[in-house]
């Protein structure tokens, strides 16, 4: 299998987050209660805080497996993996709320995956990725404010495609723009 497809996916991400990020008001007052927002920001912080690695790990054990072009597609793939993490840090202060500093959760996951060899530290990425599509797609749907509803579009469109490449798929159409 080739991962060139992928790295002009990952090349080409920039352009189309500018997209979403223009959509996004941040100035605006968010009109979820105390409680709605504490709630939702409960969430975004162990996302911020799991998405903000620097991958390097992983990236060793790419490396070691010896294909440059999947390991330069896995390094971009990181690189979006922290454009999440800051988009939920900008969530979290639009909500007033502090990211964590760690969390039980986040250290377990870690543990985890670090003592799996490469494919299967990418198999609990994809589980890990399916959840969170699943959560952010209800929260898209659902959530009462326009500006959550389009930060979490961000990053579920995105995350269509990057769990397609945790699993060795190749990238699909870009995803609609957020409503």
């Amino acid at each position: 299998m080739t991962y060139e497809p992928w790295l002009t996916y990952f090349r080409a991400n920039p352009s189309r987050q500018r997209i979403f990020d223009d959509a996004l008001d941040w100035s605006r007052k968010s009109p979820l209660t105390p409680a709605q927002a504490s709630m939702i920001a409960r969430s975004l912080q162990r996302f911020e805080l799991g998405e903000g690695g620097d991958g390097g790990k992983l990236l060793a054990k790419a490396a070691r497996a010896g294909d440059p072009v999947y390991t330069a597609a896995l390094k971009l793939f990181v690189v979006e993996e922290q454009k999440h993490s800051a988009l939920f840090l900008r969530a979290l202060q639009y909500l007033s709320a502090a990211p964590l500093a760690s969390h039980w959760s986040d250290r377990a996951f870690v543990l985890l995956r670090r003592s799996l060899g490469l494919r299967m530290e990418l198999m609990l990425f994809l589980v890990a990725e399916s959840v969170a599509l699943e959560y952010f797609r209800a929260l898209r749907d659902g959530a009462p404010d326009p500006v959550i509803r389009c930060s979490v579009h961000v990053s579920s469109a995105t995350r269509l495609n990057t769990s397609a490449f945790k699993s060795t798929g190749s990238p699909t159409a870009t995803p609609a723009r957020p409503r």
